[in-house]
Formats: structure tokens, C-alpha cells, sequence
């Protein structure tokens, strides 16, 4: 099975945020999951048919304007480090 598609960019700066990559699962279809942990708490990512979204409730997501999918990997980048940053 082939890597999930751009999931490079985000683990590095997750890392970059003091995450560590515990976990990464490609799918069909240019779809995955890909979980982080900071010793505290793990965090976790999906891709679905090449659209990427937080693994997280819609309670705590939609308050930050993150319960969507995002087409763009660097938007989501940069949503994403927003939300650990918030949450650390």
C-alpha cells in the first residue's frame, strides 16, 4: 500500500510542535490516518478521499472553525498546528 500523499508536511511540523508520530495507516484511494502524541495527549489526523480533517468531536472542533474538511494540505497545516497549540 502506498503512503498517505503529502502526510510529510504535517508530521514534520507536528514534530516541529513536540509531537511524535505514533501511528500512520494508508487507505484506498488517497485516504489514511496518522495519530501524535506529546506525552500527554494523542492528537489524531484522517484523510478521505484526499481531503484531510481532525480526528476530534464536532463540540470541540466547531467553536475553532475546524469541523470541515480542508482540500488544501498547507491550510490544513496550518489550522492543524493552531488547534495543538491551543491544546497543549
Amino acid at each position: 500500500m502506498n503512503p498517505i500523499k503529502d502526510i510529510e508536511v504535517l508530521t514534520t511540523a507536528v514534530e516541529l510542535a513536540g509531537f511524535r508520530v505514533i501511528h500512520t495507516e494508508a487507505g484506498n484511494m488517497d485516504s489514511g490516518i496518522c495519530q501524535f502524541y506529546n506525552g500527554i495527549r494523542t492528537d489524531g489526523i484522517v484523510k478521505d478521499k484526499g481531503q484531510w480533517m481532525l480526528k476530534e468531536s464536532r463540540q470541540k472542533l466547531e467553536p475553532l472553525g475546524l469541523f470541515r474538511a480542508f482540500n488544501d494540505t498547507l491550510e490544513f497545516r496550518d489550522a492543524l498546528l493552531n488547534y495543538v497549540k491551543r491544546h497543549v
